[in-house]
């Protein structure tokens, strides 16, 4: 009976202990996204370290990292510090984008971001709070509190294809992927080049003077400046996005930018002239948006063979318009207009989803230096208590706060007062009196309350 008892209570906390491990993999929050370290340069960024010895009155170089490993950006987000006892700021502070580096300790400069803060806004004594992207991105460099961004892949590939039917008059300018042609639009950390491929359609043979692939930088931009442009003659007509393609006389300057283009920019053509109407750009915030939601839409006129294509969401273009977008979530669907007496070409129009997280890109640092204390604490040379000089230890606390939550480090200095000659002198000339070389009436009258060590920054009695 006593067995079957126990058997029941190891049954009854071996369930227990089930549960509780079940509801504690259901509710475990996930650990932080985003990371924060520092490290120390004495020597003027040559070499770092997160542990320096540091020569009294020596300037410091201290970069405060931080890695931004989630899906999305933060909000509300500061770098925040309190210098140690006895430093002091000096110098210009920086915000940098660093995504090359990998280990801080050893930093990559390949790629490289960096805006200068202004220091009377993001200083107060000793104290810093400042943005992550402080003049980055197009922001203020007075940022105490900004966006902490995401991880982007380093190159939006955007490839313009033209084609056209030898049987007829069709012309089609294709940008994204679809179910009569391909391109090589993309997005990644590489280059890529061009690669214009007809699915169906024998007839169709590509015009590739007006075919170009253009590699934009995402990095340390904010926008993506679509530019659409379109000249015609009868039916006959050329689209344009990029600006380099081999035919000078047509072509639009898409670009990457921390400013939103808010003017179409296309050269005027030369025997097809500019034609404004289905002409547009389109600023896409790739900041704050994960994802390139590319829509394009083709139509064709039933009474001819005129055929326009719209790659752009706006309403310059009128009722030419595609549902190109940046998002955070990525669209499912094609989304096309449907103007008046025309017809949507399904197999020439699409929908292309390109997806610029880089978890791994999401890294930079605040830069600013400091001076360290020419001579000891007080409670140093206290503490010593007649033991040889050494090196003072001062611990730096920092932190990453965000929407994202808090991320803190700790950093640890020594100074060397070895390099002083005497940094913790013993003050013995208030002990005796000049005049007679004997102990003084206030050294003697000390003296019968104990014995008094004299220090030339503070007095203590043993």
């Amino acid at each position: 009976m006593h067995t079957s008892k126990a058997r029941r209570r190891i049954a009854a906390g071996l369930l227990t202990t089930l549960a509780l491990a079940g509801s504690a993999l259901v509710t475990e929050p996930a650990s932080a996204a985003t990371t924060q370290d520092v490290v120390y340069s004495t020597d003027g960024g040559t070499t770092w370290t997160t542990t320096p010895t540091v020569a009294p009155g020596a300037t410091v170089l201290v970069r405060q990292w931080f890695d931004n490993t989630d899906d999305l950006h933060a909000t509300a987000a500061s770098e925040t510090t309190t210098l140690p006892t006895g430093f002091t700021p000096t110098g210009t502070t920086q915000v940098c984008l660093n995504p090359s580096t990998t280990t801080i300790t050893s930093p990559n400069g390949t790629e490289l971001q960096c805006a200068t803060a202004d220091s009377g806004a993001v200083w107060s004594d000793t104290s810093l709070t400042i943005s992550p992207t402080a003049g980055l991105f197009g922001q203020p460099a007075t940022d105490t509190s900004g966006i902490l961004a995401a991880g982007r892949k380093r190159y939006l590939s955007l490839d313009q294809c033209r084609w056209t039917n030898t049987t007829d008059n069709r012309r089609a300018s294709i940008l994204i992927d679809t179910a009569d042609f391909t391109t090589n639009t993309g997005a990644g950390n590489a280059t890529t080049t061009s690669s214009c491929v007809k699915v169906t359609g024998a007839a169709w043979t590509a015009a590739t003077a007006n075919n170009a692939l253009t590699n934009y930088s995402l990095f340390a931009r904010r926008y993506v400046n679509l530019h659409q442009c379109r000249w015609r003659t009868g039916v006959n007509n050329i689209q344009a996005w990029n600006q380099n393609g081999t035919d000078t006389d047509y072509r639009a300057y898409s670009n990457t930018s921390n400013s939103a283009d808010t003017a179409v920019n296309c050269t005027p053509g030369l025997s097809f002239p500019f034609e404004s109407g289905p002409s547009g750009v389109q600023a896409l915030d790739v900041l704050t948006n994960r994802y390139l939601n590319l829509h394009q839409c083709r139509w064709a006129d039933p009474g001819s063979d005129n055929r326009l294509t719209a790659a752009i969401n706006t309403s310059a273009t009128g009722n030419y318009v595609s549902g190109t977008n940046a998002s955070n979530t990525p669209d499912a669907t094609r989304s096309c207009t449907t103007p008046s007496n025309w017809s949507l070409d399904a197999s020439s129009s699409g929908l292309q989803v390109l997806d610029l997280l880089d978890t791994s890109r999401g890294k930079g640092y605040v830069e600013y230096s400091m001076t360290a204390p020419a001579e000891p604490t007080a409670a140093f040379c206290d503490a010593l208590d007649g033991d040889p000089v050494t090196a003072e230890s001062f611990t730096q606390n920092t932190a990453l706060t965000s929407s994202a939550g808090t991320a803190p480090a700790t950093g640890t200095l020594s100074v060397d007062w070895t390099q002083l000659t005497d940094p913790c002198p013993d003050d013995i000339g208030n002990l005796i009196d000049p005049g007679t070389g004997l102990l003084t009436a206030g050294t003697l009258a000390l003296a019968g309350a104990g014995v008094a060590t004299y220090r030339r920054r503070r007095t203590t009695l043993a």
